[in-house]
């Protein structure tokens, strides 16, 4: 029994290093030790970094998809996004602070103060951007 249970273990360690190594998500600056104690950090990571890519290929559309609809932005509020992202602040994803529910998370500079909150939508499964954050 001791030894399936290795066995077992050893095929999962197998199986998570060949999909971080083979199209796994890129968490850029996140260790693992937060991804074990917030299991929703991988999500949040990727909608950052979605975010950011939206930015810098000026694709509206997309950056506006990850606000929450309460800020009513529209197209006339991207550029100034857009140019935030030239000099997109590095994420401490350590320091990220979150709710008992892992359903809303704020997320910090790195040796800096907040950037923003963004808010889980169970609906949808999407995290959304709680401010304009660019423009404060």
């Amino acid at each position: 029994m001791k030894k399936t249970i290795v066995a077992m273990l050893s095929l999962l360690s197998i199986a998570a290093l060949l999909l971080t190594s083979c199209g796994g998500p890129d968490l850029t600056g996140v260790d693992q030790s937060t991804i074990n104690l917030h299991s929703k950090t991988p999500e949040l990571v990727q909608t950052w970094q979605t975010i950011e890519k939206a930015a810098q290929g000026k694709d509206c559309a997309t950056i506006l998809s990850y606000m929450r609809k309460s800020l009513n932005l529209t197209e006339q509020s991207c550029p100034a996004a857009y140019d935030y992202f030239k000099n997109a602040p590095e994420v401490d994803w350590n320091k990220t602070d979150w709710t008992a529910d892992e359903g809303k998370a704020k997320i910090y500079e790195l040796d800096k103060g907040s950037i923003t909150s963004l808010i889980y939508d169970g609906r949808d499964e999407i995290w959304r951007v709680d401010t304009e954050f660019w423009a404060e």
